[in-house]
């Protein structure tokens, strides 16, 4: 009697179990990262840091102008305005901005008071701030017109010298009043 031979083995059976384990495996992985990926997508972004969301410029206020050169001030004046500035930015922040900016546009000879543009997203308001050993911000609601003009009343009500407001408006706002300008 002949005796059969077996036939050789094959290693294509093993060879598709293990390619099919390695893409199960890979399948899972990449299920996993997906996930991962969408969960990332829905979590909302955390906002930047205060210090980015903040802007503070003190523009011409925070230079001496001598001898054809410009050198930074580090005096109470500008230390204690910046850190006025820096409060109620935060303040804003906390309020809903996604950013604070205040800037100031103009200034007294005796750095005593200055006219600030601020905003949440862009300094496009207008407010008035005085320095008597601390900077005090004055409230500008409703207190200029659309064009960064204040109201009279709130000038002289508040000491503001003519240096930063040299133009008011009488009338603002008022009912059946036509808004008029005066040169102080």
């Amino acid at each position: 009697m002949k005796s059969k031979a077996k036939p050789p083995k094959h290693p294509l059976p093993l060879l598709q179990t293990l390619l099919f384990a390695a893409i199960g495996v890979l399948s899972v992985i990449c299920i996993a990262q997906g996930i991962a990926l969408q969960r990332s997508l829905n979590t909302p972004a955390q906002p930047p840091p205060y210090h980015d969301r903040i802007n503070i410029s003190l523009g011409s206020l925070e230079f001496n102008f001598t001898g054809g050169r410009a050198v930074k001030r580090d005096d109470a004046v500008v230390q204690t305005l910046r850190a006025t500035l820096e409060d109620a930015a935060h303040k804003d922040i906390a309020l809903g901005c996604e950013t604070a900016h205040y800037q100031v546009i103009a200034h007294t000879d005796d750095d005593r008071q200055v006219l600030l543009g601020y905003g949440c997203d862009q300094p496009t308001a207008r407010m008035f701030a005085t320095y008597d050993g601390d900077w005090q911000l004055i409230s500008p609601t409703n207190e200029f017109d659309n064009f960064g003009i204040p109201r009279c009343s709130h000038v002289t009500g508040h000491g503001i010298n003519r240096e930063i407001a040299p133009v008011c408006a009488n009338g603002l706002g008022e009912e059946n009043v036509t808004t008029t300008y005066t040169v102080r």
